[in-house]
């Protein structure tokens, strides 16, 4: 009976870094925080959202371990118009600080607004007064 044995020799490989880290905050006209606010990150290239995440009950956000590349991010919340920030770049193994961005009033309190986590989907006119 012959036995094979495998000896794992210990080849070092450099481990190369691939994602970066996000972070901000989201802010009102006055420079106040918002809370709680929802993320998305969507690829430039592709229109792909690939990271989704919510600032703290500080407004402050981290978004870790995101791919490096290029994105347009998203930020929305009840009783605010989604804010954008276009080509939002991140390296491998960096830190990209947006800075405060900000929110205006305004969003999903039109009459007949079907909204979700990202502003208005579709308007449904009220019925015609009778």
């Amino acid at each position: 009976m012959r036995i094979a044995i495998l000896v794992a020799i210990g080849l070092a490989v450099p481990l190369t870094a691939v994602a970066g880290t996000l972070v901000g905050s989201v802010v009102d006209a006055t420079g106040a925080f918002i809370p709680k606010v929802k993320i998305r990150l969507v690829r430039e290239d592709t229109r792909e959202t690939v990271v989704r995440g919510e600032a703290d009950s500080r407004g402050r956000f981290a978004l870790r371990e995101v791919a490096a590349g290029t994105y347009l991010a998203l930020f929305a919340s009840p009783g605010f118009r989604e804010g954008t920030v276009d080509s939002v770049s991140v390296v491998a193994d960096g830190e990209r600080d947006l800075g405060a961005v900000r929110l205006d009033v305004g969003g999903c309190d039109a009459p007949g607004a079907i909204c979700d986590d990202f502003g208005i989907v579709a308007l449904n006119p009220p019925p015609p007064n009778q």
